[in-house]
């Protein structure tokens, strides 16, 4: 680019391009598809990219009601539609095994805007492929193709029925009460008063496991979720959607430790008024690297490696980090207390930042 682009007359704006839309797979991949699912084998979907957004989950729920496939989802895929009366998928688990386990009876996996499943790290004598040995890949639709579309024109082929609803909608999470905060305590709460329309950023790392399920129960709503095993992303997603989606309420579920990676964001919500609301589930440690150290098969963790995981010396304070950078600040160490604050932060627009105190 030439330097005087920065200073030189500029012309006039040039018309908006529209984005293209991605095209429909060729006739021969749904055909496949369509032979795979009546051949009586265990077959599954696995979804990622557009089919794991209503219109493709909608399609894919009707498949299931009529072919009794199951549907996965890709752990890392940038947005996933949940809640309400949105089909349920199973998400791949993080490790290994139980995304093994979960896929072990699978004769035939459908790849939908999806790639063969692997596990992001590798570990001592664990396979790293997900999908069972022996197990066949098909692509419906590759990554630059409409997959929900070819849901769509797979279902009308098999004439499946207009809904998908094979399977019961999880139920709205009940408020717990008197109990210790914990991260399926959070959840539970976060489900139960999230409006419909809301937007969850999620950076919960070792405790997602536990969050996952459970927000299943909540409004519809959007799940932006960790795309890969990095930290720090959480809160610069949570404030990007919050510019681009203003009518709409963003909750960011994110660890303490991989917020520390990225503070700087609760400036920018401070600074444009955006309405996020941000849950720091605090547990002051780096608990997804313990687990990540003990799986190599290293042996005991030594005391100045336990020292570099520690976040209590000195311990975050996320009160005041929040309000130094301009965001109104909480703190609950019950269930109670959590739920008080987040209702009010539902109540209300944002920003605001509530620090989870986790039971150990």
């Amino acid at each position: 680019m030439p330097a005087d682009f920065s200073w030189s007359e500029a012309g006039e704006p040039g018309d908006r391009v529209p984005r293209p839309a991605p095209p429909l797979p060729p006739e021969e991949c749904v055909r496949n598809a369509v032979r795979v699912l009546c051949s009586g084998q265990k077959v599954g979907l696995l979804l990622s990219g557009s089919a794991l957004q209503t219109r493709g989950l909608r399609a894919a729920g009707r498949l299931r009601s009529a072919t009794g496939v199951r549907i996965f989802a890709n752990r890392h895929a940038a947005r996933v539609s949940r809640g309400g009366d949105i089909p349920v998928v199973e998400r791949i688990p993080y490790f290994p095994e139980p995304a093994q386990s979960l896929l072990a009876e699978c004769e035939h996996l459908i790849l939908v805007e999806a790639r063969p499943p692997v596990s992001f790290f590798g570990y001592p004598g664990v396979r790293s492929t997900l999908a069972p040995e022996g197990c066949v890949f098909e692509v419906l639709a590759s990554e630059d193709q409409d997959g929900a579309g070819a849901l769509e024109w797979l279902a009308e082929e098999l004439g499946a029925g207009s809904t998908g609803r094979s399977a019961p909608d999880p139920p709205r999470p009940v408020l717990p009460a008197g109990v210790p905060l914990t991260a399926a305590a959070a959840a539970r709460a976060v489900a139960a008063l999230s409006p419909e329309g809301a937007i969850f950023s999620d950076e919960t790392v070792s405790s997602a496991e536990q969050i996952w399920p459970l927000l299943a129960g909540a409004a519809a709503h959007d799940h932006l979720p960790v795309t890969g095993g990095a930290i720090g992303q959480g809160l610069p997603v949570a404030l990007g959607v919050a510019l681009a989606c203003p009518q709409r309420k963003v909750v960011a579920l994110e660890a303490d430790g991989s917020g520390a990676y990225t503070p700087q964001s609760l400036w920018t919500m401070a600074r444009e008024r955006l309405d996020v609301t941000t849950v720091i589930l605090a547990n002051h440690r780096y608990r997804i690297l313990d687990i990540e150290m003990a799986r190599t098969g290293a042996g005991p963790v030594g005391p100045r490696a336990n020292e570099m995981l520690d976040l209590t010396h000195p311990e975050l304070d996320w009160i005041k980090l929040s309000e130094g950078f301009g965001v109104q600040a909480a703190r609950a160490a019950t269930a109670d207390e959590f739920i008080r604050e987040f209702a009010a932060a539902m109540r209300e627009p944002g920003p605001r930042l509530i620090e989870a105190v986790l039971a150990s």
